[in-house]
């Protein structure tokens, strides 16, 4: 009896022993697997390395300048674009915009009548402050160059139609309000810049609902204006000045007698 246990012993220990060995075994093949699983994957790294490698352009120096060429093209139309929303650089314009000193701090606010001054509405109240009819063209090219050189503040569109109008009225100033926006480098949503000779969007974009604003919200304040003669105005901020208009300008308007701010745009009059 002893005999038949100790041979059961040994039988169950060899078991043991195999069970033991052939899970060292797959241990070591799962280990071997990994190992060379990854040196694949390192392998395939190393082709992907040497394929880029192989097929990335060369260097170009000229590629680099164009590229950044391109992106100063990109900022200066995006200037130009914000330029375009609302603002006038008004015989500001044909000028190198680094030939004049930046202008100094702008200090005069309008401080005079604002509001609806109770004068007439629509076309009526420009002919009244004009002191004469208008055709139908001059009408509708003082409605459309006041929307297009002013931002949304009716105050500012009353004042830049002040100047449109007092220019007519001048003895040194064509006397046709058409061709007062029409002269040369003068009206910048009208004649554009010297690179790029066509009138603003906001101009192009003028109709029959704007003009109803503007019979209703701005004209009946053009007599807040009547006593100021300004002939000059330009952007407030220096932003507008794009290629091809001199900043300087917006300094000498700041510094000419009488001269305000309104909104985003300074009024006076240069030279007077």
């Amino acid at each position: 009896m002893i005999e038949d246990s100790i041979i059961q012993f040994r039988a169950k220990r060899k078991r043991e022993q195999d069970r033991l060995g052939t899970r060292a075994k797959t241990q070591q093949r799962l280990g071997l697997a990994q190992r060379e699983a990854q040196n694949t994957q390192g392998d395939i790294r190393a082709a992907q390395r040497n394929i880029d490698e192989a097929t990335a352009p060369e260097y170009d120096p000229a590629t680099k300048v164009n590229a950044w060429a391109d992106e100063l093209q990109a900022l200066r139309q995006e200037r130009s674009a914000r330029a375009d929303k609302g603002v006038s650089t008004t015989t500001a314009m044909d000028e190198n915009p680094l030939a004049s000193p930046r202008p100094n701090d702008l200090t005069n606010r309008w401080d005079g009548p604002v509001g609806l001054s109770g004068g007439a509405g629509g076309r009526a109240g420009a002919e009244e402050y004009l002191g004469r009819e208008m055709s139908d063209e001059e009408w509708e090219m003082l409605a459309r160059t006041t929307y297009a050189e002013a931002t949304d503040d009716p105050e500012e569109q009353a004042a830049i139609m002040s100047v449109i109008l007092n220019r007519a009225k001048a003895d040194n100033y064509p006397d046709s309000i058409v061709d007062v926006v029409n002269q040369p480098n003068q009206f910048q949503a009208v004649t554009g810049t010297a690179g790029n000779r066509q009138p603003s969007s906001r101009f192009k974009a003028f109709n029959d609902d704007v003009l109803s604003l503007f019979e209703s919200d701005v004209t009946p304040r053009l007599g807040n204006f009547s006593d100021t003669g300004w002939l000059n105005f330009t952007a407030s901020n220096p932003a507008a000045y794009g290629e091809g208009t001199n900043i300087g300008f917006m300094d000498q308007v700041n510094n000419s007698e009488g001269s305000a701010q309104i909104g985003g745009t300074l009024f006076g009059t240069v030279g007077g």
